[in-house]
C-alpha cells in the first residue's frame, strides 16, 4: 500500500489483482536485491522510457539496441517524426482531436450505420449471447463540431495540459508533467461509477477494439476514411474492407476471450464444456495453417499465439461476405469495371492488413510476442 500513498491515491476497500503470480515472484526478487540495485534498475527503466525526449546521446543508444539490433531497423527518423508528433498527438489527443475530424464525418458515419446494422445481424444469429452492444460503432462524437478549439484557445489548453506557462520550458520537462497530469485523471476516477461513455482513445485513431469488460466495440472516426472507408465507394468494397473489420471485433466477443466476460462485462464465463471442446476443435486448423505461413526467410508464424486474431480475421471476413449478400435482397448489384460485387468484395479485403515486410530480426522479436500475425509471403 505504500506505492498507492506515495502516489497520492484516495482510499479504496478492494482491489483487482489481475496477475496474482506476477506480483507473489516480484516479491521474491525484491528481497533478493539490494536497494541500491533497484534504484539503478529502476532509473534504467526511467531513462530508457524518455529517452527520446532526452539529449541525442540517448536517442542513438537507445536506438542503437532496441531499433537496429532488436528489430534490424537500419536508419533512425528525424526526431520531430520519431518522437515529438506521436507523443504531441498522444498527450494533447483529447484537445486537438476537432483538428482531425473533417466535416463530411457525420455523412461518413451515417453510411456506415447502415453496413453496420447488417453486420449486427449477421453475427446475432443463432447465438443465446446478448447482442453485442453496438452503442459505439458510430464513433460517438465523431465529425461533431462539439469541443473545436481556435488555435490560441487550443495553445492555452495544451500549455494547462502540459504544466507550461509559455513555450521555454524544456521537452521532457513538459512531457513529465503531462504524465503526472494524466496520473492524477486516473487516480481521481477511484471510487467513482464507471464512466461507459469514456473512449478508450481519440477520434483520430485509426484503430478498431472490442473491449469485454464492456462488451462494446470502437471505431473511431480516423478508420471510417479511405483505404478502410469510402461512403463514395459501392458497398462491396466497404463490406470487404471496414465490413471485414467490424466483422473482427465482433468475432471477438464469441471466441475464447469473449467467453470469459457475460453480456454487461463482467467475469463470468458463459461457454459450456462442449462449446469450449468444438471452438478448440475448429480452430486448430487455422493455428496449423498459419503456423505453416512464413513471415520473412525462414521465420515461420507462431500458430498458436496469434490464433484470437487469425481467428478473428477469417470469422469477420465471412461475417461481412454475409452481411454484403444479404444487402442484395435478392437483386444482384450490376457489375463494376467488368467485376461483379462478390469479386470486388476481395478486391478490398486484403488492403487494410497490408503493410511493410518486417526484417528477420524483427519478424524472430515479432513472433514470440506478438499476438496478431507479421507480414506473410
Amino acid at each position: 500500500m505504500f506505492y498507492f500513498e506515495g502516489v497520492g491515491a484516495p482510499h479504496f476497500n478492494s482491489l483487482n489483482v489481475t496477475e496474482p503470480d506476477f506480483f507473489k515472484n516480484m516479491q521474491e526478487l525484491i528481497g533478493a536485491h539490494s536497494l541500491d540495485d533497484w534504484k539503478t534498475y529502476l532509473r534504467w527503466h526511467a531513462v530508457h522510457a524518455s529517452a527520446a525526449m532526452l539529449p541525442t546521446a540517448f536517442v542513438n543508444e537507445n536506438f542503437d539496441f532496441y531499433s537496429k539490433t532488436l528489430t534490424g531497423t537500419k536508419e533512425l527518423r528525424p526526431r520531430w517524426s520519431a518522437a515529438w508528433v506521436p507523443r504531441t498527438r498522444r498527450s494533447a489527443r483529447w484537445s486537438v482531436r476537432s483538428m482531425s475530424i473533417r466535416p463530411s464525418a457525420r455523412k461518413q458515419r451515417a453510411h456506415a450505420g447502415h453496413g453496420w446494422e447488417h453486420l449486427r445481424k449477421k453475427r446475432s444469429v443463432r447465438t443465446s449471447r446478448a447482442c453485442l452492444d453496438g452503442r459505439r460503432h458510430q464513433s460517438a462524437g465523431a465529425g461533431e463540431a462539439e469541443g473545436h478549439l481556435e488555435p490560441d484557445r487550443l495553445y492555452r489548453q495544451v500549455a494547462r495540459l502540459f504544466g507550461a506557462s509559455d513555450r521555454t520550458r524544456g521537452c521532457f520537462r513538459q512531457f513529465a508533467a503531462r504524465e503526472s497530469n494524466d496520473m492524477q485523471r486516473r487516480l481521481d476516477k477511484i471510487g467513482k461509477p464507471l464512466d461507459k461513455r469514456e473512449w478508450p482513445y481519440p477520434p483520430m485513431t485509426i484503430n478498431a477494439t472490442y473491449d469485454p469488460t464492456q462488451n462494446n466495440v470502437t471505431f473511431p472516426a480516423g478508420i471510417l476514411q479511405p483505404p478502410f472507408y469510402d461512403n463514395k465507394a459501392d458497398d462491396a468494397l466497404n463490406f470487404g474492407a471496414i465490413g471485414a473489420v467490424i466483422g473482427h471485433e465482433l468475432t471477438h466477443g464469441f471466441d475464447d476471450e469473449g467467453s470469459q466476460f457475460d453480456a454487461e462485462g463482467n467475469l463470468r464465463d458463459w461457454w459450456s464444456a462442449s462449446d469450449k471442446k468444438q471452438f478448440e476443435e475448429r480452430t486448430s486448423c487455422i493455428k496449423d495453417e498459419y503456423a505453416n505461413f512464413v513471415a520473412v526467410d525462414d521465420v515461420k508464424l507462431n500458430g498458436k499465439l496469434t490464433l484470437g486474431e487469425n481467428t478473428a480475421d477469417n470469422g469477420g471476413l465471412r461475417i461481412a461476405y454475409m452481411a454484403l449478400l444479404n444487402t442484395f435482397a435478392g437483386k444482384e448489384p450490376v457489375p463494376i469495371d467488368g467485376l461483379t460485387a462478390e469479386q470486388r468484395f476481395f478486391l478490398d479485403g486484403p488492403t487494410p492488413g497490408a503493410g511493410t515486410a518486417p526484417t528477420p530480426s524483427s519478424a524472430c522479436w515479432q513472433r514470440s510476442i506478438r499476438t496478431h500475425r507479421t507480414g506473410i509471403e
